[in-house]
């Protein structure tokens, strides 16, 4: 995975990150503040300058930006369908004008910076004795450890089913691809702690209370961010009507089947602090912080509590004995609340007041993408009760 930082020695570049990022917070602000044309398209011009005066090619400026604002060129398109010419120019103003400023920063802070500032940010939460702040960065390691390992096994079980003549179907490769993951996951976890490396540097900072996540939960939340951010790499899968679906909410559901709720919904985390550091971990490659200034930013901040309901709702069907039926249905339904109500919550609701839609008019334009997330939901189910008889992880709640 390559990030999305450009070598330079420019003004930005020299600024610490928290600079950057606390300016970037109040840049948005501004963008918002009024529903006057004049600010945000004065700001565009700002953001457009500081970034393409970054002294990159145009085209390699434009690579990582074009499928942000592609989406933030049909968000507008719809605005102007179905509001009004004034809402879709603010619209497009203002989110044009963030994800350029966002891609600035991106761009001038390497990853070492952002995981530095992220840590820095977590002490508090480190002294409360819920997380420890150096985690963040064995976690990042983690996943760029596991993505090409993930995808040459998925190599080797795809071409054993095609040596047997057996059809490749993802409700039959998954299982196997996620047990056999997580057996390795077990003993990377093993190898960590028999190094003391978690251990030693948690008495050198001289920790009073146990770590808040043991080792193999540590491994085990890296391995389904790595396991959402490889299934960002499949290609989208074209419904009738043209409407594309990409299958990395599909791994967020898996991680709240078959992890439970707290480490389920850390996955995802994991793979929101990737985008922030610059990483290109989502479908289309996209990352970096013009992400978050985008249109469809609440359906990704919608992951977090779509993997805890998942899983919270999964745990009651954990009983590794509990016949299949009722387990792959309790599973379908999990992902169903989970994995597509409360994304598509947090997703509709940002579409509808962040990007000026309404509430009514986003759910529409959102509704083409459920038959997908019904079809991922169904996939989730039947990998659950697979890794729940070949290697049950899930905690079960009465």
């Amino acid at each position: 995975m390559r990030s999305l930082y450009v070598a330079g020695d420019t003004w930005l570049h020299r600024l610490k990150p928290a600079i950057k990022l606390t300016a970037l917070a109040v840049f948005a602000v501004a963008v918002f503040a009024t529903r006057s044309p004049v600010v945000p398209g004065a700001a565009l011009v700002l953001a457009a300058f500081v970034y393409f005066g970054l002294g990159q090619p145009l085209r390699s400026a434009m690579r990582p930006l074009l499928p942000i604002l592609l989406t933030v060129a049909v968000v507008a398109l719809f605005n102007l369908i179905v509001n009004s010419a004034d809402e879709a120019l603010l619209t497009l103003l203002r989110l044009s004008a963030l994800v350029l400023m966002a891609a600035a920063v991106t761009a001038t802070t390497g990853i070492s910076d952002f995981i530095d500032t992220i840590a820095a940010a977590a002490r508090p939460l480190e002294r409360a004795g819920l997380v420890k702040a150096s985690d963040i960065g064995l976690a990042v390691g983690l996943v760029i450890r596991f993505v090409p390992e993930i995808l040459a096994r998925y190599q080797a079980i795809r071409e054993a089913h095609a040596a047997r003549g057996l059809a490749v179907r993802p409700s039959t490769l998954l299982g196997p691809l996620v047990i056999q993951t997580l057996k390795d996951a077990d003993s990377i976890a093993a190898a960590i702690d028999a190094r003391g490396i978690r251990v030693n540097e948690q008495k050198s900072r001289g920790f009073p209370k146990e770590a808040a996540m043991n080792t193999r939960d540590l491994v085990l939340v890296a391995l389904f961010a790595a396991i959402i951010v490889v299934l960002g790499l499949v290609p989208p899968i074209m419904l009738p009507f043209n409407v594309p679906i990409s299958a990395q909410t599909l791994g967020v559901m898996l991680a709240g089947v078959i992890l439970g709720a707290k480490r389920g919904a850390l996955a995802p985390v994991l793979v929101i602090i990737l985008v922030a550091i610059g990483l290109p971990v989502l479908s289309g490659g996209r990352g970096g912080l013009a992400v978050f200034a985008g249109p469809t930013v609440g359906f990704l901040i919608g992951w977090v509590p779509g993997a805890y309901v998942t899983g919270q709702i999964a745990e009651r069907f954990g009983k590794p004995a509990m016949e299949a039926l009722p387990q792959t249905l309790g599973f379908f339904a999990a992902s169903v609340i989970g994995g597509i109500v409360v994304v598509y919550l947090f997703g509709v609701g940002y579409l509808a007041f962040g990007a000026g839609l309404g509430l009514s008019k986003a759910f529409m334009g959102s509704l083409a993408f459920i038959p997908g997330d019904l079809i991922k939901a169904a996939i989730a189910a039947l990998a659950g009760r697979a890794v729940m008889v070949g290697y049950p992880l899930l905690p079960h709640r009465a």
